[in-house]
C-alpha cells in the first residue's frame, strides 16, 4: 500500500460524497449525515485533503479556521484550525492513514500561522477515537457523557458497546 496524500480539488468531490455515504452508513457517528455537493461547492476547499491508494480515494480530512471566543484552553488571540472531519475507509483503517492526513494538515496549519488545532467529535465508538486523537498529539479539553437513567443495567460492563 503506497498512500498519497493531496489537496483536494472540485473534481474530488464526488469521492468525498461517497466517503460520506459509506461513513452515514456505518452509524459510528450520533447525528451524523453526509453533506451535499453544493455545500461542499460552496466551501473553500483549501483545507481538504484526500488520500490515495493508487488511483482509490480511501480517505480524507477537511479542516476550518475557527475565530478565537475567549477558551480557556487556548492562548489570548490564539489562531485555530479545526477538523470538522477526519475519514478512512474501513479496510484501510489501523494504517497510519488518518496520522499522515492529520499531520498534512499541521504542516501546512504551522506554515499557515496557526498556533492550535482542534476537534469535536461523536463518535459512537469514544474510547477509539481519543486514543487515536491522542496518539496524534491532541490533548482531551471538554468531555460531555450521556446515560440513559431507565436503561442502565448495572450489571453489565460499560465501554465500547453502544445502546
Amino acid at each position: 500500500m503506497t498512500i498519497t496524500i493531496l489537496e483536494a480539488k472540485k473534481a474530488d468531490i464526488a469521492a468525498i460524497l461517497s466517503m460520506q455515504q459509506n461513513l452515514a452508513s456505518e452509524g459510528a457517528i450520533w447525528g451524523y449525515g453526509p453533506d451535499s455537493a453544493e455545500v461542499w461547492n460552496a466551501r473553500d476547499l483549501d483545507w481538504l485533503f484526500l488520500a490515495i491508494d493508487g488511483s482509490e480515494p480511501v480517505g480524507f480530512i477537511y479542516c476550518e479556521e475557527r475565530p478565537y471566543e475567549g477558551e480557556c484552553v487556548f492562548p489570548k488571540d490564539s489562531h485555530i484550525l479545526e477538523i470538522i472531519e477526519l475519514y478512512v475507509r474501513p479496510q484501510s483503517r489501523h494504517s497510519g492513514i488518518g496520522q499522515q492526513l492529520v499531520k498534512t494538515v499541521q504542516s501546512k496549519a504551522k506554515s499557515a500561522g496557526f498556533s492550535h488545532m482542534r476537534l469535536y467529535s461523536a463518535a459512537k465508538r469514544f474510547d477509539d477515537i481519543l486514543a487515536f486523537y491522542r496518539d496524534c498529539g491532541f490533548v482531551p479539553w471538554y468531555l460531555e457523557m450521556v446515560k440513559p437513567i431507565e436503561e442502565l443495567d448495572w450489571g453489565k460492563p460499560v465501554g465500547k458497546e453502544v445502546w
